[in-house]
């Protein structure tokens, strides 16, 4: 899948593809299945990729994610705790053991989730099962400014008895007007012994809706270097319908070339139910689906829920949409596991 139309597939289905059905309001203990499943041109049908099962409490929170391969071989599974606010605390992760069938008993990784006094993430912290019982792995450290708005990022690794932020990464973000500005990423440098710039993601508003998305390098001579943007497009009821993306061509006078163009298709309830990508032609001076285009068609439940999604390519010999990719969302009771069976529409 074409990396834009997956970043903007987890705008708007979740910012975590595990989340998707991370909180609802519901008072019946459920699992659902993510089937994955694509076509093999060589072999000519359908294959099934991998799975992950989650099972949900009767207050609608996760319990358990479990991943699969091809369905049936397990790989991972995660367990997670929450405390009196419903805020996660504790995430225990398994292997399964294929002597006894099972999961095994004990974890080999842990992470553990600490608030602040404004019940906002301050550290995630991770443990990693050894020889000699469990050693500190690796953590982050989020940093709030006085109005509670998140102002870093910053990661660490244990390495000789301490915290060090030696291969890590950290996140820095500006606000104005209650909104974000800019998140800027930055990487350890071993030999300043301190963090250092290496892109910046810039966001302008209009009424306080998104409009642009500008993404800079850093340039140790010209400093930062604009390299692409995102103009977003919205309904008259303020609600996403597209984007059009740019590549700089000369980055001091920002001056801008159309490269692609990603446009929704909205039920009467909103909900997106296709999502298609196009390209620039200079020559025509237009978008058009070519070769390149892709497509994703989401179907729903009558409830809302989101029931499939369907990766398509343009084919140009037959001058249509084909799809090359399926994820099913399945549910079932608590009690009875999910089958993957579900048929391709």
């Amino acid at each position: 899948m074409n990396s834009k139309i997956l970043i903007l597939l987890l705008f708007f289905i979740g910012n975590d593809a595990w989340n998707v059905y991370a909180q609802e309001n519901t008072t019946n203990p459920k699992v659902v299945c993510e089937l994955y499943r694509n076509f093999d041109p060589l072999q000519k049908n359908w294959q099934i990729r991998d799975s992950i099962v989650f099972t949900y409490n009767q207050n609608g929170y996760k319990e358990s994610a479990a991943a699969f391969t091809n369905t049936s071989t397990p790989s991972i599974q995660t367990k997670f705790n929450y405390n009196t606010k419903n805020q996660i605390i504790h995430e225990s992760y398994y292997q399964w053991n294929d002597s006894t069938k099972n999961w095994n008993i004990n974890p080999f990784k842990q992470a553990y989730f600490e608030y602040n006094l404004n019940d906002s993430l301050q550290t995630i912290s991770y443990e990693i099962i050894e020889s000699a019982g469990w050693n500190k792995l690796a953590k982050w450290e989020i940093k709030y400014d006085q109005n509670k708005y998140k102002t870093a990022e910053i990661g660490f690794v244990w390495s000789d008895k301490q915290w060090t932020n030696i291969g890590c990464q950290k996140f820095t973000f500006q606000y104005q007007n209650n909104n974000c500005i800019s998140k800027t990423n930055h990487t350890w440098d071993d030999e300043k012994n301190q963090f250092q710039s290496v892109s910046k993601t810039i966001y302008t508003y209009n009424n306080n809706k998104c409009e642009t998305i500008t993404n800079c390098v850093w340039d140790k001579k010209t400093n930062w270097q604009i390299s692409t943007k995102d103009s977003l497009i919205y309904s008259n009821k303020n609600i996403l319908i597209g984007q059009i993306g740019f590549v700089a061509i000369d980055s001091q006078k920002e001056e801008w070339e159309k490269v692609y163009q990603i446009s929704h298709v909205l039920d009467q309830k909103n909900h997106i139910t296709q999502t298609t990508q196009s390209y620039w032609n200079s020559k025509n001076n237009r978008f058009q689906i070519d070769e390149n285009a892709q497509e994703i068609r989401y179907n729903y439940s009558n409830e809302g829920e989101l029931e499939a999604v369907f990766n398509k390519h343009f084919d140009g010999k037959i001058n249509q949409f084909v799809t090359d990719s399926e994820t099913f969302f399945i549910t079932k009771p608590f009690d009875k596991a999910p089958q993957n069976n579900k048929e391709r529409s």
